[in-house]
């Protein structure tokens, strides 16, 4: 009995720690296979995100590069808004008439103002209540220039109504008179100062057009060096630009030119032309300014073209240069004028004082057949920096979709008609631009 048992007894207990025992493995066995499961299919999930990341780069850099090639071959009507370019067509075709009526206007009240007597009237009222003769001959000279400005106001209402039609300003009629008033008043105010220091040295030697000469170009540079301290800070927002990524960018472009500006930021205008940038200043005191607008429309690519091209105008002394050019330019027009009014007699009343509005009106005329000049020689100037920036940043795809975004913007055709561009373009061509950027035949020639 007790042998019979105790086998059993054995052979039992042998039996249940066998059953345990493979509890316990096929417990660990099915563990590691839900576990080799989890992990496989973890594995099959983590490679499908990573691979359908490098697609998703792979089909943006492949879409980049289709679409710097497209800028770069495809043809100039395919690239520009049809629509846009059809409006920037009629508002050119309205331009020319607008500005030689504006220009006509300013010039026919000044010959009024000394035909009809009203020069010598308006004259004669100062000198009775104004004693000091300096401060006569700036009153007289800032009146006159604000009676041809006022003239003229027509011609400006209209070309207001024609860019508000255009969506090319949001500024309502208060303000842009208001604009237009206080730009009217500055304006006359430098005139008046010019031409009452020419008058003061006509009146003591013989050899003022030589003193009036170096005046003027000291004058135009002196207001060039002091525009960005002075005028501009007071005139518009600006702050310096922020620290970031971009900007390390736009910095690095400045150096490539050999250059290290100072990059403005500038709050847009209501007006026309928000999306701008520009180099101020002569010297110590350039420096690039940004609008805000561009700073947040463009992209990078096209924000380093601009900081190139007016680092390259930055360091070939362009300003100074082209404020140079003009006051020159500006000598040589009034001494034609002056030689045309010493040609016209004299009327009873006459004297100096009265007679500058009749040279004013020679100088208007004068201007209006010299300006295609100084439109030429500042066109050299910025194809050159168009060239420059091209050059050193190897990236014409994003020159040439800042070209094409301006023209859609601004409404700027890309091949505007020949007095368009001899009167009114200080840059060339849109179209001109782009074709010198990709190393192809101009289109507008």
């Amino acid at each position: 009995m007790a042998s019979c048992v105790t086998p059993g007894f054995l052979n039992g207990r042998c039996s249940s720690s066998t059953n345990k025992a493979s509890s316990v493995t096929s417990t660990f066995t099915t563990f590691a296979s839900n576990l080799t499961k989890k992990c496989s299919s973890r594995s099959f999930v983590s490679f499908a995100k990573r691979f359908l990341i490098a697609l998703c780069v792979a089909i943006a850099v492949c879409g980049i590069a289709a679409q710097a090639q497209g800028l770069l071959t495809a043809p100039l009507n395919q690239l520009v808004d049809p629509q846009r370019q059809h409006l920037a067509l009629a508002l050119n075709a309205r331009k020319p008439a607008l500005f030689f009526v504006s220009a006509l206007l300013q010039i026919g009240a000044l010959l009024w103002m000394w035909q009809s007597g009203r020069a010598a009237a308006l004259r004669d009222v100062l000198r009775r209540n104004i004693r000091n003769t300096l401060v006569l001959r700036l009153i007289y000279v800032w009146s006159l220039v604000m009676i041809a400005q006022i003239a003229s106001l027509p011609a400006a209402i209209v070309g207001y109504r024609l860019v508000a039609d255009a969506g090319l300003t949001q500024q309502s009629p208060a303000e842009w008179f208001g604009q237009a008033l206080s730009g009217a008043v500055v304006n006359a105010v430098l005139a008046a100062i010019i031409f009452s220091f020419m008058l003061m040295l006509a009146a003591r030697t013989r050899l003022w057009y030589l003193f009036g000469t170096l005046f003027l170009v000291v004058f135009v540079l002196v207001a060039a060096l002091v525009e960005p301290i002075v005028f501009a800070p007071w005139i518009q927002h600006q702050q310096p630009l922020p620290n970031s990524a971009l900007s390390a960018r736009l910095y690095a472009a400045e150096r490539r030119e050999g250059v290290n500006l100072p990059i403005i930021v500038q709050e847009s205008a209501t007006g026309i032309g928000a999306d701008t940038a520009r180099v101020a200043g002569l010297g110590p005191t350039q420096e690039i300014v940004i609008s805000d607008q561009m700073l947040q429309t463009a992209t990078p690519g096209e924000l380093e073209f601009v900081v190139a091209r007016f680092s390259a105008h930055a360091a070939a002394h362009d300003n100074f240069k082209l404020d140079l050019y003009i006051s020159l330019w500006l000598i040589v027009a009034a001494a034609i004028s002056v030689t045309l009014a010493d040609r016209v007699g004299f009327r009873r009343d006459d004297d100096p004082l009265s007679r500058l509005a009749l040279v004013a009106a020679f100088l208007g005329l004068t201007i209006l057949l010299l300006l295609p000049v100084q439109a030429a020689y500042s066109r050299r100037l910025e194809a050159r920096a168009d060239h420059a920036a091209v050059t050193v940043m190897n990236d014409p795809a994003s020159a040439v979709r800042l070209m094409v975004r301006l023209a859609d913007d601004d409404l700027l055709q890309v091949c505007p008609a020949p007095i368009i561009r001899r009167y009114f373009l200080s840059y060339p061509p849109i179209g001109s631009r782009i074709a010198a950027i990709r190393g192809g035949g101009d289109p507008c020639h």
